[in-house]
């Protein structure tokens, strides 16, 4: 319905001063009633109907609508409300004794003096023992109750009555007579004897007029209000709790004025709590749609959805006169809550502080799941509405039964359920890698310790070390694991080190993984092979000879390698096509083989490969050729071995002479010096076919030093 005269504005996020804005927009038209600056930024404006349009065109609005009244499905209490109670014991007291002996109380008169919602909220599986014992009391939590306000002078309230807001401008925050439904809401949220969290401070915004008219200015009104003054005003952890539907565009718009502003608030960090109706239909058609609100549906005595049953006081009446018929279902509800037959706190048409009353629906269910809030934000008070809210669904217990298709089977328990999480290992080494080459990936296990599901967030390396992949990006279950695959690949030579960070979106810290690794030079291996009659020699030196000859170097060294034809012989080419001519010059990344080809013939026979540099330049060896470089003039009978002279030395022994005393060696006649000259030189050239350039410089000096000990 709605309300003549009274229109809501919306203004763009970046008007600057929305006082000096409203009243610049507002000029000559109306008159300015709220301004909203927090929530949202924009104003309620009081003007003619007919000059409406006119605020659209400003270039600062956004939206323009106009107030009316919220539907509201607020019930007629049953007719014993006003029955007084004083309490029995002192209303801290932990564990309470829950008094209620029926099992199902389907009318006024049952023995039920207590709240039985309580005892069905602390058992490990969610069975009533007679008694509420929560963790905590949710003291220096504030729960703001968007209600009808609230009898302050109630029992239940005593000492933690916070600051309150009347969002209708009709004179202060006290509760109707003829319907205090607020101060039902607030007993079952924060009640000394009736409430989930016995130690929180309750803040009552009322939004509504009596009996229970309520405005979409009110509502808006009020979530700015809350936004403005959380954490500023009112310092520390909050939660908000609204017992309120509708079936209109205003709820199920998301883009709406009012949803923005639920959003906004949300944002500011409080969460919104709202119950789920009472139409016994699908919830997505009444409740808000800001993104973030938590939806609570109502449950009985018996573990399932409330629903008005034959038997219940007025059912008839109930039902068919504002749909109140059970508890909404559907994709939209978070959790269920104790919704039935509930005992709390009460005005009535004679205030007494002890008055309470049992009522039943929704409007119950919500200030349970806000007071368990409370406790949870007592123990995580830097928890984010996000964090909050799949916090309370995820110790949320699966116990419902006749639970329609598509529903959610979770019932509020404050036996909180918290998850926790480990790394393995908690230091991973990948050795030493040649510089930039990845190694192959190696596993960190991310576990799920606690009682309530992980959700991991982000997953970052620090260092040379990167996520190849990463199986830990959805809700981890307790008692499961996921893997984050990690590689390294070295940058620089030595030591390097580096961090795996996985951190989670749940209030459970961070976890850390020390990654360590080393990069170091490669050491390639150059192989050559020399295929026909030919010599390969190679600068730097290095490479021992043999029929085929490698050796190892520091990565990026260049090797030249040269090709020499045997006489009569021609070079044919390298295997290596980067090679050109007889000289191949090579830089040194990975191993590599390398083959000389050569044609044609040779007076000499047979090819062999030589390191320049591989030995000293003058050894000659005969019959035995040995590293010291004479020759065996022999003896059949000898023990040993004649050397004659010293290829180090650079001479020989020739005639007469014995290298070693009791060696059994000949001398050698002059007779057959010319023989032996001919046949040392022989054997000296093809002993010497693969030659460093200075020994080859250094030949016919040899020849010289020869000839001089001839007789």
């Amino acid at each position: 319905m709605a309300v003549t005269g009274r229109w809501l504005v919306m203004l763009r996020s970046d008007v600057g001063s929305v006082d000096e804005a409203a009243a610049s927009i507002v000029a000559g038209r109306g008159r300015v009633i709220t301004v909203y600056q927090t929530a949202l930024t924009g104003f309620e404006v009081e003007l003619p109907d007919a000059l409406a349009p006119q605020l659209a065109e400003n270039t600062m609005v956004l939206q323009v609508v106009q107030d009316r009244r919220v539907p509201n499905a607020l019930s007629t209490p049953i007719s014993d409300c006003s029955m007084g109670v004083a309490f029995a014991q002192s209303p801290q007291a932990l564990p309470e004794t829950i008094t209620c002996a029926d099992p199902e109380p389907q009318n006024p008169n049952g023995v039920c003096t207590d709240n039985w919602g309580l005892d069905r909220l602390d058992g490990p599986t969610v069975t009533r023992d007679g008694f509420y014992d929560p963790p905590r009391t949710g003291a220096g939590v504030h729960v703001f109750l968007i209600d009808t306000g609230l009898y302050a002078a109630n029992q239940e309230f005593t000492g933690r009555v916070g600051l309150g807001f009347d969002a209708t401008g009709t004179g202060g925050t006290g509760d109707c007579g003829s319907w205090s439904h607020g101060t039902h809401a607030a007993g079952i949220a924060v009640g000394a004897r009736f409430g989930v969290a016995k130690g929180a401070t309750i803040h009552p915004v009322r939004v509504a007029t009596c009996p229970a008219a309520i405005q979409l200015s009110y509502l808006i009104a009020a979530f700015d209000w809350v936004a403005q003054v959380h954490g500023s005003t009112v310092p520390g952890p909050a939660v908000a709790s609204l017992s309120l539907n509708g079936a209109t565009p205003d709820f199920s718009d998301p883009g709406s004025m009012l949803n923005l502003a639920i959003a906004g608030m949300i944002n500011a960090g409080v969460l919104l709590v709202e119950s789920a109706g009472n139409n016994q239909a699908d919830a997505c058609n009444h409740v808000s749609r800001a993104p973030g609100v938590l939806i609570v549906g109502g449950s009985d005595e018996l573990d399932r959805p409330w629903k008005r049953r034959t038997g219940d006081p007025n059912y008839d009446g109930w039902c068919g006169a504002g749909g109140d018929c059970g508890s909404n279902v559907g994709a939209c509800v978070s959790l269920f809550a104790p919704g039935a037959h509930i005992v709390s706190s009460w005005l009535g048409a004679s205030p007494d502080p002890r008055n309470m009353c049992r009522l039943s629906g929704t409007s119950m269910a919500a200030p349970h799941v806000a007071g368990a809030a409370a406790l949870s934000l007592q123990a995580n008070p830097s928890a984010t509405p996000a964090q909050l809210k799949q916090a309370l669904i995820d110790q949320a217990k699966a116990v419902l039964t006749e639970v329609p298709a598509g529903t959610t089977n979770k019932l509020l328990s404050v036996i909180e359920t918290k998850p926790g999480a480990s790394v393995s290992p908690t230091m991973l080494s990948f050795g030493t890698l040649a510089l930039q080459q990845t190694s192959a990936p190696k596993q960190v296990t991310v576990s799920s310790t606690g009682t309530a599901a992980l959700h991991v967030g982000t997953v970052a390396t620090t260092g040379d070390f990167q996520v190849q992949s990463n199986g830990c990006t959805s809700a981890i279950a307790p008692g499961t694991s996921c893997t984050i695959s990690i590689t390294f690949r070295a940058s620089a030579m030595g030591q390097r080190t580096g961090t795996l960070t996985v951190s989670s979106d749940d209030p459970v810290g961070s976890r850390t993984v020390a990654l360590v690794g080393a990069g170091a030079l490669s050491t390639p291996t150059l192989r050559i092979v020399v295929e026909g009659p030919g010599t390969v020699t190679s600068a730097p030196v290095g490479i021992v000879c043999g029929a085929m000859c490698e050796a190892a170097f520091a990565s990026g060294t260049v090797v030249s390698l040269g090709a020499s034809p045997e006489a009569g012989a021609t070079f044919i080419a390298w295997s290596e096509a980067s090679c050109t001519g007889t000289t191949c010059n090579l830089t040194l990344s990975q191993s590599v083989t390398v083959t000389a080809r050569f044609a044609g013939s040779s007076s000499d026979s047979g090819s062999a490969i030589r390191d320049a540099g591989g030995g000293d330049a003058g050894d000659v060896g005969v019959d035995g050729g040995g590293r010291d470089g004479g020759f065996d003039g022999g003896s059949a009978g000898g023990a040993g071995r004649a050397d004659a002279g010293s290829a180090r030395d650079g001479g020989a022994l020739i005639s007469g002479e014995t290298a070693e005393p009791g060696c059994g060696c000949a001398s050698v006649d002059g007779a057959n010096v010319m023989l032996l000259l001919i046949g040392l030189l022989i054997r000296y050239r093809t002993a010497s076919k693969v030659v460093a350039p200075e020994a080859m410089t250094n030949r016919p000096q040899r020849k010289t030093q020869l000839r001089r000990q001839l007789p």
